[in-house]
């Protein structure tokens, strides 16, 4: 861990920067990587590169890319507050990485490995059925629909639908991971707030007001950048598999709902889902509310379901307050979202 000079933890939680006399909120920016050569590679003079969610394209533009991001949130943002930086991988990062992303933070960095339980495919899954499922949505030419990115059966059985089959020999279970498992990571069990990192984004301007704390004083759970409709041939079961989890979960769901955010024509429940959802590339939220009873019983009911191997259920449908999943438009009162604005941030 390379630590920030003169920075310590005070008993509310928060972190006072003796240095710079700046009060910070208990909160970190965090990047999911995959920082590793595809097996047919690992021999081979080729530098290693960053691959994050994707793990197809291992040239050092991926690293620069991720640079990149570092650079314009330290840019525009984190050089008036050095709020820490996390980075989670389900293989150790190498020296390289650890270098160049510890000099381009202005806080504290570290370094954390995923749990190879949390990374692989859960036993109550029928791979057969997932692969079968997932060939016919590439031939149907679903997006997304044949890629390893999103999703990997077997650690052991290479896809031949996807265009370099060597790939799919390394684990592919990012949207899963991201959905349940990121904020329960030992690293980020200290944090009360998160702020998820893009490789290759844009800050157009100054950001002059601290989110993290915005969203403290305001209540504020989660908030978000763009919402977009998402494809329903990924997540054809997702609204009728959370319609009955709140059916018999009724305690979970709040009052003052966001159900006419997600569903047309005030239907209510009697309705189908429109396909809204928050883009999860860009989130800030409260890693409280992804630790509490209602999501983690919602997350468990969604994973037993299986539609993150079945079907394409990403985080973004599962973990944003839209779309079929609808954790926050169901289990959060609409005032706890929050909109970010957009010209803030481009990708």
């Amino acid at each position: 861990m390379v630590s920030a000079p003169g920075t310590h933890k005070e008993a509310h939680g928060g972190h006072f920067d003796r240095h710079n006399n700046i009060k910070r909120e208990n909160a970190t920016l965090v990047m999911l990587v995959r920082y590793n050569i595809p097996p047919q590679t690992r021999d081979s003079p080729t530098p290693r590169g960053l691959v994050l969610g994707i793990g197809v394209d291992v040239r050092n533009r991926e690293l620069r890319d991720a640079l990149r991001s570092m650079r314009q949130i330290e840019d525009r943002f984190n050089f008036q507050f050095h709020y820490p930086w996390v980075f989670l991988n389900d293989e150790p990062f190498t020296q390289e990485f650890r270098l160049l992303t510890a000099g381009m933070a202005s806080g504290e960095v570290e370094y954390g490995l995923i749990d190879k339980d949390q990374w692989s495919t859960p036993s109550w899954i029928d791979t057969e059925e997932a692969q079968t499922a997932m060939e016919e949505m590439v031939r149907k030419d679903v997006i997304y629909g044949g890629s390893v990115s999103y999703r990997y059966l077997t650690p052991h059985t290479p896809n031949p639908f996807h265009p370099c089959p060597a790939l799919a020999n390394c684990s592919r279970h990012m949207c899963r991971y991201n959905s349940g498992f990121f904020f329960r990571h030992p690293l980020m069990m200290k944090y009360a707030w998160y702020w998820r990192v893009e490789p290759d984004i844009d800050f157009y301007c100054t950001i002059p007001y601290d989110p993290f704390t915005l969203m403290r004083e305001q209540e504020k759970v989660y908030s978000f950048v763009i919402s977009l409709p998402e494809y329903h041939e990924t997540i054809p079961t997702l609204w009728d598999t959370t319609k009955q989890f709140c059916r018999e979960n009724p305690e979970f769901v709040a009052k003052n709902n966001s159900l006419n955010f997600i569903v047309d024509d005030e239907k209510g429940w009697d309705g189908d889902y429109n396909g809204c959802h928050f883009w999860s590339n860009f989130e800030i939220a409260s890693l409280e509310f992804w630790r509490g009873e209602a999501y983690m019983k919602y997350f468990e009911y969604l994973d037993k379901a299986g539609g993150f191997y079945y079907e394409r259920w990403g985080d973004a449908p599962v973990h944003t307050p839209s779309n079929v999943a609808l954790v926050f438009a169901l289990l959060c009162s609409a005032f706890e979202i929050c909109w970010i604005t957009a010209n803030l941030v481009g990708a």
